[in-house]
């Protein structure tokens, strides 16, 4: 006679007291790690295995898209109604810009830097708040108006520059030259389209030029920020995907 109990099914795994206790312990360290509340800074390996985009960016990414739809819609009312092509083409890449510059700063910093902890996703956070302020700001861009789209940027950029910039300058010796750097040239930029934007007169001419210098500098600034100091190494993998996915 055979006993059930000796019967062992291959489509039910079989568990032993020790094995339950061992996957508590391993559920109780995977609540622990998701939940960090605090860890150092520094820069991660350029040369990391199977390295792949993190919920937290592809929440950031999912964000810049709704902004960036916002966008092309307006162009394309703008386009419909007979609006003046070069102009709209214009008022695009200018409302296109500030999101397309959030993805940048975002993107290449974590490429460097991920320590995933509480204050690591409040600045993150503040940046995605800063880009649905943009996108909602975006309709009155489109009438000239780009107060809105200016303030969001703002408090984007102050999310990036205390959150991550500040705090990478402050707990990572090594390349704190480097991040110093980016936080004094990122906020002259800021202040530079703030100036423009408030205190300029509303001219299209005035707008178009002084949109081309300050992406030049947008553009042109980290590259000066990595002028003989160490820089974090960038993940090359991690980037293609990232650019890719966008």
């Amino acid at each position: 006679m055979v006993h059930h109990s000796s019967i062992k099914s291959p489509l039910l795994p079989t568990t032993t007291p020790s094995t339950i206790d061992e996957n508590i312990n391993n559920n109780d360290k995977t609540v622990y790690n998701a939940i960090t509340f605090y860890q150092k800074m520094v820069p991660r390996d350029p040369h990391e295995i199977n390295r792949t985009a993190t919920p937290l960016e592809l929440l950031f990414d999912l964000t810049l898209v709704v902004s960036i739809s916002i966008t092309s819609e307006q162009f394309t009312h703008l386009v419909l109604e007979g609006f003046n092509i070069d102009l709209a083409i214009f008022l695009f890449f200018a409302t296109f810009s500030s999101n397309w510059m959030a993805w940048m700063d975002f993107t290449w910093f974590l490429t460097a830097y991920d320590p995933d902890d509480v204050f690591f996703r409040i600045g993150t956070l503040g940046q995605i708040l800063g880009i649905l302020t943009i996108g909602t700001g975006v309709p009155s861009a489109f009438m000239f108006n780009f107060i809105q789209v200016l303030y969001g940027f703002i408090l984007l950029r102050a999310f990036y520059v205390s959150f991550y910039l500040g705090r990478a300058a402050f707990e990572d010796s090594v390349n704190r030259i480097y991040n110093l750097r980016m936080i004094f040239l990122t906020t002259l930029v800021q202040a530079g389209w703030y100036i423009t934007s408030v205190y300029g007169p509303p001219t299209i001419e005035w707008t178009a030029s002084t949109f081309v210098v300050l992406m030049f500098c947008e553009f042109f600034f980290p590259y000066i920020s990595e002028i003989a100091t160490p820089s974090p190494g960038r993940h090359p993998i991690h980037l293609g995907e990232r650019y890719g996915a966008l």
